[in-house]
């Protein structure tokens, strides 16, 4: 699918690129963690770290895969992208979404794993220590999207109907956490539990927000090392939950409700990037659009070619009869990609800098194109390349499938889709 069959008030859900994201789509048990709205004109409305902003489509898609769902039956959406509109210039929106939608996910959803305890109560500090935004509405990025079809007038004919209902809450998530945990948490006023949340927290206060923050991605990374090979979560009853888990449900409600906003519905707070992929009833799915990443190379070709792709393809030092590939269209990361027993995969190792600096060099001098990405395999295997595929479009309108190598392409050469085939083009020639 192009960008230019998007329409507007299409609902852009997005795959997972980081241990946050993959923990989101985890407990929901979902391909996505991420959603937006597109605006129309070739530009969406998403909530990033810095709130909601308006971004091109490229620049969204970028590094992961967008699933497109619309809105049925089909007509004018311009009044849901005129509320988008609105909240833009507000400049509405959490810091950090992903970290909202984290601890929005944890307790509305009934999913605590028990291991969980140390990142949940940072979430909380985090929560905490988000700047007041006076007459600004903060919303998660799936609730966002919920929210403008739900303002929209005439009212109640563009509502998002999620199957079987988004879970009905009490009045706030504070009293949601309250019936989940009364033989403990009722009782107790909210100056009684906010003294009780700072002591939690304590440890947390020495944190700058910077650090704060990446303390958490370092918890995330290790809870999705910890989880990743298991099935997704069940529903945890209030019973079982221990002293230490107890504590840090408290402290993750205190923060969501210190942080949410009474204009919006109760129910837009419950929604999340899984129901509007898989359960959002008056809505169809109509494509995937794959984005790519630093290893897929700039190009007249893009603005005539689809189903884009980037191979990564090697042997084994000791093996040269059977190559290994993998995909490296939407890679655009600084982790590490090994040989794992003559198999290449990634990895969530970062590199550190002297590795980056090392295998960089080794990449040069094996004569290797900056299309190759870097990884610990390049000490372990050879016969290296990538290849680039694309399905590109002839002047009658048909498409041809072409492929080129793009191992040792230096940057002083644009590449063309000349007539359904992808070919190399000197940048001098276009001087």
């Amino acid at each position: 699918m192009d960008v230019k069959d998007l329409q507007p008030g299409d609902i852009l859900l997005y795959t997972p690129t980081d241990c946050c994201g993959k923990i989101i789509a985890w407990m929901t048990n979902s391909h996505v963690c991420h959603a937006a709205l597109y605006l129309g004109y070739g530009y969406v409305a998403e909530e990033v770290g810095s709130g909601l902003r308006r971004f091109s489509v490229e620049e969204s898609c970028r590094q992961r895969t967008m699933y497109i769902r619309r809105f049925q039956p089909q007509k004018d959406m311009r009044p849901v992208t005129d509320i988008a509109e609105t909240y833009l210039k507000k400049g509405e929106g959490y810091g950090n979404k992903d970290i909202a939608a984290l601890a929005l996910i944890l307790l509305s959803k009934g999913l605590f794993p028990p291991f969980a305890v140390e990142l949940m109560k940072a979430i909380a500090a985090f929560l905490l220590n988000i700047p007041d935004k006076e007459g600004k509405t903060p919303m998660i990025c799936s609730q966002f999207v919920y929210v403008c079809f739900e303002e929209a007038v005439p009212a109640h004919t563009y509502k998002l109907i999620i199957e079987n209902g988004v879970i009905t809450p009490p009045p706030n998530a504070l009293d949601a956490v309250i019936n989940q945990v009364k033989t403990s948490f009722q009782h107790q006023t909210i100056g009684v539990l906010e003294t009780e949340v700072k002591n939690i927290l304590d440890e947390f206060k020495s944190l700058s927000e910077e650090d704060l923050y990446s303390e958490i991605e370092r918890l995330c990374k290790s809870l999705w090392n910890a989880i990743s090979q298991t099935p997704s979560p069940t529903h945890t009853a209030a019973t079982e939950f221990s002293g230490d888990e107890l504590a840090a449900v408290k402290c993750l409600a205190f923060a969501l409700e210190s942080v949410k906003s009474e204009k919006l519905s109760k129910e837009s707070y419950f929604v999340v990037p899984a129901d509007l992929f898989s359960r959002c009833v008056n809505t169809s799915y109509v494509e995937q659009i794959i984005g790519i990443g630093r290893y897929v190379p700039k190009g007249s070709y893009l603005n005539s070619s689809t189903r884009i792709a980037a191979m990564l393809s090697a042997c084994r030092s000791d093996q040269t009869t059977e190559k290994t590939v993998l995909d490296i269209t939407i890679f655009d990361d600084d982790t590490d990609i090994e040989n794992n027993n003559g198999i290449l995969q990634f990895t969530d190792n970062r590199l550190s800098k002297e590795d980056i600096d090392r295998l960089r060099e080794k990449r040069k001098k094996l004569g290797l194109s900056n299309y190759v990405p870097i990884g610990s395999y390049l000490d372990s295997a050879k016969e290296i390349s990538v290849k680039l595929s694309a399905d590109c479009q002839k002047i009658g309108g048909e498409y041809s499938h072409s492929e080129l190598d793009i191992t040792k392409l230096d940057d002083n050469r644009d590449i063309k889709n000349n007539e359904g085939k992808l070919e190399y083009y000197s940048l001098s020639q276009m001087n």
